[in-house]
């Protein structure tokens, strides 16, 4: 019951968050491959994204390949996708996939991608230029979203990591016939 009413409470936010920032009219440039219609949609696709993270349960759908997916990736597009490795200093990953997998199955690993975001320092090459340039407006505006709602998602993502290594940890001991006692140190 409490996981509920937390998710209905992240949910309640996040409505209002939409309100909020998708109010706000952001005005792009358009430039040789991008058109500022195409750069609105990219921010949709990412505020959507952003919000779904927010709301993350853990769920699992299977996807058109008979893979097994986690239900975020459904708002992980082809376009946000693309957009990230072409225009915000990210590699590829080999595909969609292989990208969500890096980023997004991993707690710590999401809070790496978002701090790019927050502090505009591209995390695989340390710079700042993809803040510049022909995309500069639309990659300002995805880190004023992020700076919006993921200091939710790193709370969460926090969390999630710390249990998530408790839980490596008693099954590393259990593999070797250990057993430990854990103690709160705060």
């Amino acid at each position: 019951m409490e996981q509920l009413s937390l998710i209905e409470f992240h949910i309640k936010q996040l409505v209002t968050r939409e309100r909020t920032i998708m109010k706000k009219i952001y005005k792009f440039n358009d430039v040789e491959f991008m058109t500022a219609k195409e750069k609105q949609l990219v921010i949709k696709n990412w505020f959507r994204f952003l919000n779904q993270l927010v709301i993350d349960s853990g769920k699992e759908i299977v996807d058109n390949r008979g893979n097994k997916v986690s239900i975020v990736f459904k708002y992980f597009t082809k376009r946000l996708y693309q957009h990230l490795t072409l225009h915000c200093s990210f590699i590829a990953h080999y595909s969609r996939y292989g990208f969500f997998d890096t980023y997004f199955n991993e707690p710590e690993n999401t809070q790496l991608f978002l701090k790019q975001f927050l502090e505009g320092k591209s995390i695989e090459y340390g710079s700042h230029w993809w803040l510049e340039g022909d995309h500069a407006d639309i990659n300002h505006a995805m880190c004023e979203i992020a700076r919006e709602i993921a200091g939710t998602i790193v709370d969460n993502k926090v969390i999630e990591q710390r249990n998530l290594d408790i839980e490596r940890a008693k099954q590393l001991l259990g593999k070797h016939d250990l057993e430990l006692k854990l103690k709160e140190c705060n």
